[in-house]
């Protein structure tokens, strides 16, 4: 995908339109971890970068950055389904979205497409894919 195409993709997403509220989750009997949601978290999809995308993976990764900040502005009009009695996991999905992001970006740089941009395209359908089960299955919210 072009980078301007990725980059409007990003700009477009309608965050959490198709979601459903966070206690969806929370109340399951299987077991699941969060996916990542801040920039020091552990990657469980890790991207190879080769040296001669490195440059274009990061300039990508930093532009989708600002353009996910700026879009994800629109998530406090679905605020709501992300509390759960004094718990609000807003930052939670904002920092898995850049995360996911900034990863998606350097498969797209590197013609890589896989698992990160597999979890964008959730984003995308207003769903928070929000972790991972055992099995690898992803947990959508």
């Amino acid at each position: 995908m072009e980078s301007s195409d990725f980059l409007k993709m990003i700009e477009e997403i309608d965050w959490l339109v198709e979601a459903q509220p966070v206690s969806s989750v929370l109340d399951t009997d299987y077991r699941w971890d969060w996916l990542p949601t801040s920039r020091d978290d552990t990657n469980p999809f890790p991207v190879t970068v080769t040296d001669i995308d490195k440059d274009s993976a990061k300039e990508l990764a930093s532009k989708s950055y600002k353009v996910a900040l700026t879009s994800l502005r629109k998530v406090k009009e679905k605020r709501h389904l992300l509390i759960d009695g004094p718990h609000d996991y807003t930052e939670s999905l904002k920092g898995a979205a850049l995360f996911c992001v900034r990863q998606a970006a350097h498969e797209n740089a590197s013609n890589q497409i896989g698992k990160w941009t597999e979890i964008l395209h959730l984003f995308k359908r207003g769903m928070w894919p929000c972790g991972i089960k055992e099995n690898g299955e992803i947990v959508i919210l």
